[in-house]
């Protein structure tokens, strides 16, 4: 049982795919809720096990509340996945079939951490978003583009006209 699972990566763009294989670990092999936390606490980093011991109790109790709490603190947002899903790279170690599977992983973290829930509309109104993103060089824009998603994928039309309202007003800079 102690073979089960492999010690937590250190790097953060590893982590996401470390906590899928872990959940098909736990139910590929039928371990019991109350037995997950035991078997993955000694796998994980140094920093995160103090991060647990400085926890209250009740947060820590399941698999699912550790994952969560680690994944908060290392601050992995939804443009942290997009940011490993882009610029991730095929490993020396790993087979193309690895490299396709820790993609897949990351693009399924960050699709959820933007909420699509297998919803097609939802998933191209994000493509478009981020194309719209991606195509602003102006800072203040995009901070603009932050503020009216307040974590929280919008519709494209709805972020575009608060840009067009934003540099319309007075006293604006009008776009490069």
């Amino acid at each position: 049982m102690k073979d089960l699972l492999t010690d937590m990566p250190e790097e953060p763009a590893d982590i996401p795919a470390y906590f899928v294989n872990v959940s098909r670990a736990f139910t590929q092999n039928k371990i019991d809720d109350d037995l997950q936390v035991t078997i993955l606490r000694p796998r994980l980093t140094r920093e995160s096990i103090r991060l647990l011991d400085g926890s209250p109790p009740t947060d820590i109790k399941t698999f699912e509340q550790i994952r969560n709490l680690i994944l908060r603190i290392y601050k992995l947002s939804p443009g942290k996945y997009k940011e490993f899903f882009k610029s991730a790279e095929k490993k020396t170690s790993e087979t193309w079939t690895q490299f396709a599977n820790r993609l897949s992983i990351l693009w399924g973290y960050y699709l959820d951490s933007r909420e699509i829930n297998h919803n097609y509309e939802r998933l191209v109104n994000l493509m478009l978003c981020d194309r719209l993103k991606d195509s602003i060089t102006a800072v203040y824009l995009r901070d603009q583009i932050r503020i009216v998603e307040s974590g929280r994928s919008k519709d494209i039309f709805v972020v575009a006209e608060h840009l067009d309202n934003y540099v319309s007003g007075p006293g604006r800079i009008p776009d490069p």
